[in-house]
C-alpha cells in the first residue's frame, strides 16, 4: 500500500548495542501484520538482520530497511548497528529519517553509542523519541534510569507511556497523558511553550483542548523541546502498540519535519522538483542497490536521473524497489518522503544527491563518518586473486565509507583501514563470501625511519675491471645530523678539481638510493647533511655509474660511524571513556610509553589526551574494548617522529641483518 507524504513516518532506530533495536522492529512488523510470525535475533530469523555474518554473530552490522502500515500510516523502519565499530552506517542512515527512535536497554541504561546517536540526530534536526526496551529484564532500576536519561538529554525527556511495573512484573504501560496522570501537566506545559497563543490561552483558562495539545506536542517534538519516552518489551510485544501510537500522533512526517538544507544553505521543500539522496549502497551479483530518500518531487521508473554530486551524465533508471529487509518489491514511482532502492546504477556513491535532468540543483551535504583508526596489511591468498583484489576492495569502499584502502609507499604494503579489528575482519569476510577473493592479513609494518646522532666520515673506492672498459670512482664524504624534519641536504665541498662537477649528480643519486633503502634496518633514511669533500677519478674508467656506486658505498660506511638510530612515529591520541574507567586507561597508557597531554570532562565522558608511539597502538582497538566493555572510543593523528629506544631498535636492526647478510 502506498501512503501520501503526510501519512508517512520515516524512523531510524539508533542506540547502543544490545538495546534491542532489531527485535523492536521485528515486533512492529509482526504487530502491524507486515509479517506473520515474530522473528528472533538468536534464531537468525529477523527481517532486517539477513546477512550471514549478522546471523552468525547475532548483531546488526549493516543498515537495513523494512516497512509497515499502521492505521492508515506508512512506516519506513531503518535498522542500524549499535556497535561503535559500525557507527558509520548509522551516520549515513540518519540522512534518510525524519525521526530518531533512540532505543535504550532498561537494565544497562545510556551507553556511549546512545549519546553519539542523540548528538547525531540533534545535529541533523531530527525529532527524537526514546524507547526504553527490555523492561522485563532483571535488576531494572526505573527511577535511576529516568534520572540518567534526563541528566544525559535534559528534562525534555518525558514519559508518554510509562511502565506499570518492571522486571517480571512488567505487563504494559499507562498513558501519561490521561487525565489525573502526574506526567500530564509536565507534557502540557512543554507543549504550550511551543506556541505563544497557546501559552496565553493556557495561562488565562488553565486548560487547552486535546486537539490543541496534540498540535503543541507535535511542534515540541519537531523542535526537539519535547522527547516522548515509551517503555517496551519487544520480545513479549508489550508496549509496541504504544510506540506506534506515539509515532502516528506526535512524530512529524516528511511534510512537518525540519526542512533539509543544501551545502549552500538552500532549503529543500517537499513540493519542489525531484531530489533524492543516496544513504546506502549495497553491491550484489546483479549490480548496485542504491538506497535513496526522496526529499522532494516525484520520479517514475525507466526515466532519467542526474548525479548532482559528481556533475555526471544522465542515466536511465530501471524499476524502483521497496525493501522489506532482503526482499524487494517493485515500485513504478517515487514521491517525496519515500525510501526506496534505485538498482543497477554503478556510478552512485553514499551521500550523492540525484535529481531529474534540468530539475533541482541543490547538492546536499555528505555524511560525516568517523575516520578509521585501525589498519591491517593484506596480501592475496593465491596468485589467482591478485588481479581480482583491487576491484573487490574498491567495491567495499563504495559500500562502506569508513573502510579505506591505500598503499604505503614506505613499507610497500597494501593497507586497509577501518573502525576496529572486528570491523575489518567483518568486511574482509564479506568480500570473501561475495567475490570469492580471500586475503591474508597481519599488522602493518611501522614506518620507522633511520637517522644519525653524530658525525661520520668515510672514503670509498669503487673499482671494477672486467676485460674491457673499467669502472672507477672514489668518494670521500662526511655525514652530519640535520634538524628534525629537514630531510636530506647535499653539499659539494670538493676543491681543486679532485672530482669533476659533472659526477656530482651521480654521487647524489647513489646516496639518495641508499637512503631510500635504509642502511641499518631497511627503513627510509632522513635528516642528514652530506658533504662530499674529496675523491679521485680516472681519465678512462671514471663514469657516472662508478661514482653513483662510490657515493652509495661512502654514505653507508659513514653512517655506520655516526651512531645510527631509528626514529618512530608518535601519535596524538584522544580517548573517550566513561569516568569509571579513567584510572585503568591512564595506567594502561603508562605501560605504552605514553606522554600525558591532559584530560577533560565532557558530556560523552572523560577525554584523555596523550602522545603514544604508533607501535604501541596497533592492537589498541580491541584492548580498549576489553578494558571498557565496549564503551571506549579513540581517535589518533600523526604528531611527530622521535628516537626509538635502543632496546626496541636492536631487534629490528638484527632482523634486517639476518635477512640481508651481504649488507
Amino acid at each position: 500500500m502506498r501512503h501520501p507524504p503526510d501519512r508517512l513516518r520515516n524512523v531510524a532506530f539508533v542506540g547502543h548495542a544490545d538495546s534491542g533495536k532489531t527485535s523492536l522492529i521485528e515486533a512492529i512488523l509482526h504487530r502491524t501484520g507486515a509479517t506473520t510470525r515474530l522473528g528472533s535475533v538468536t534464531a537468525g530469523t529477523t527481517v532486517t538482520d539477513f546477512e550471514p555474518e549478522e546471523k552468525a554473530k547475532q548483531h546488526s552490522f549493516y543498515t537495513a530497511v523494512a516497512h509497515a502500515s499502521s492505521e492508515g500510516y506508512g512506516l519506513n523502519l531503518i535498522d542500524t548497528p549499535g556497535y561503535p565499530d559500525f557507527f558509520a552506517e548509522a551516520t549515513c542512515s540518519i540522512l534518510a529519517a525524519d525521526i530518531a527512535c533512540i532505543v535504550v536497554n532498561a537494565r544497562t541504561g545510556v551507553g556511549l553509542n546512545t549519546r553519539k546517536a542523540w548528538k547525531l540526530a540533534s545535529k541533523h534536526g531530527l525529532a527524537r523519541m526514546i524507547v526504553v526496551n527490555k523492561m522485563d529484564a532483571d535488576n531494572v532500576e526505573l527511577d535511576a534510569l529516568v534520572a540518567q536519561l534526563q541528566e544525559a538529554f535534559g528534562k525534555r525527556c518525558v514519559w508518554f507511556r510509562r511502565p506499570k511495573g518492571v522486571g517480571a512484573k512488567y505487563a504494559g504501560n499507562e498513558d501519561a497523558l490521561a487525565p489525573g496522570s502526574d506526567q500530564r501537566e509536565a507534557i502540557v506545559e512543554a507543549a504550550v511553550e511551543t506556541d505563544e497563543a497557546l501559552m496565553e490561552k493556557y495561562l488565562e483558562q488553565g486548560a487547552i483542548s486535546d486537539e490543541e495539545l496534540a498540535r503543541g506536542i507535535l511542534a515540541g517534538c519537531r523542535s526537539g523541546d519535547l522527547v516522548p519516552m515509551v517503555a517496551t518489551s519487544a520480545l513479549q510485544e508489550l508496549g509496541v502498540d504504544d510506540v506506534l501510537e506515539v509515532l502516528r500522533r506526535y512524530m512529524p512526517g516528511p511534510l512537518d519535519a525540519a526542512p533539509r538544507k543544501g551545502v549552500k544553505g538552500e532549503v529543500v521543500r517537499p513540493e519542489g522538483p525531484f531530489l533524492a539522496q543516496v544513504f546506502k549502497v549495497a553491491i550484489g551479483d546483479h549490480g548496485a542497490q542504491n538506497y535513496v530518500r526522496v526529499l522532494s518531487g516525484e520520479a517514475t521508473s525507466h526515466g532519467a536521473i542526474v548525479n548532482l554530486s559528481t556533475e555526471g551524465k544522465e542515466e536511465r533508471t530501471h524499476d524502483f524497489q521497496r525493501p522489506q529487509g532482503k526482499a524487494l518489491e517493485p515500485l513504478d514511482k517515487l514521491v517525496a518522503g519515500d525510501i526506496a532502492i534505485i538498482p543497477k546504477l554503478d556510478t552512485l556513491h553514499t551521500g550523492d544527491t540525484i535529481s531529474a535532468p534540468g530539475g533541482a540543483q541543490v547538492v546536499l551535504p555528505r555524511p560525516e563518518v568517523p575516520e578509521p583508526m585501525v589498519s591491517l596489511a593484506v596480501t592475496p591468498k593465491s596468485r589467482a586473486d591478485e588481479t581480482k583484489l583491487r576491484p573487490a576492495l574498491d567495491r567495499l569502499q563504495r559500500e562502506d565509507l569508513s573502510f579505506q584502502t591505500a598503499r604505503n609507499e614506505e613499507t610497500h604494503e597494501l593497507i586497509v583501514r577501518g573502525m576496529s579489528t572486528l570491523h575489518l575482519e567483518t568486511v574482509l569476510h564479506r568480500m570473501k563470501e561475495r567475490t570469492k577473493v580471500e586475503v591474508e592479513h597481519h599488522l602493518p609494518r611501522i614506518a620507522y625511519r633511520e637517522t644519525i646522532r653524530a658525525r661520520g666520515d668515510a672514503r670509498y673506492r669503487h673499482k671494477k675491471q672486467s676485460g674491457g672498459a673499467g669502472e672507477f670512482g672514489e668518494v670521500a664524504l662526511r655525514v652530519i645530523p640535520a634538524e628534525r624534519g629537514e630531510g636530506f641536504v647535499f653539499a659539494n665541498e670538493v676543491v681543486g678539481g679532485a672530482i669533476s662537477g659533472s659526477y656530482m649528480p651521480a654521487i647524489e643519486k647513489g646516496i639518495v638510493e641508499a637512503m631510500q633503502e635504509g642502511v641499518v634496518a631497511g627503513f627510509r633514511f632522513v635528516d642528514v647533511r652530506v658533504e662530499v669533500y674529496d675523491g679521485k677519478e680516472h681519465p678512462v674508467d671514471s663514469k657516472e655509474v662508478a661514482f653513483k656506486k662510490a657515493g652509495r658505498g661512502a654514505f653507508r660506511q659513514a653512517v655506520e660511524q655516526a651512531k645510527p638510530a631509528l626514529l618512530e612515529p608518535v601519535m596524538l591520541v584522544e580517548i573517550t571513556v566513561p569516568e569509571q574507567h579513567t584510572g585503568d586507561i591512564m595506567g594502561d597508557l603508562a605501560r605504552r610509553r605514553s606522554q600525558p597531554q591532559g584530560m577533560d570532562q565532557t558530556d560523552d565522558g572523560t577525554v584523555i589526551r596523550a602522545l603514544v608511539p604508533e607501535a604501541e597502538l596497533q592492537t589498541y582497538s580491541q584492548d580498549l574494548r576489553s578494558m571498557t566493555s565496549g564503551e571506549g572510543v579513540f581517535h589518533m593523528t600523526f604528531d611527530h617522529y622521535e628516537f626509538l629506544p635502543p632496546d626496541k631498535a636492536a631487534p629490528l636492526i638484527a632482523a634486517h641483518r639476518r635477512a640481508a647478510p651481504g649488507e
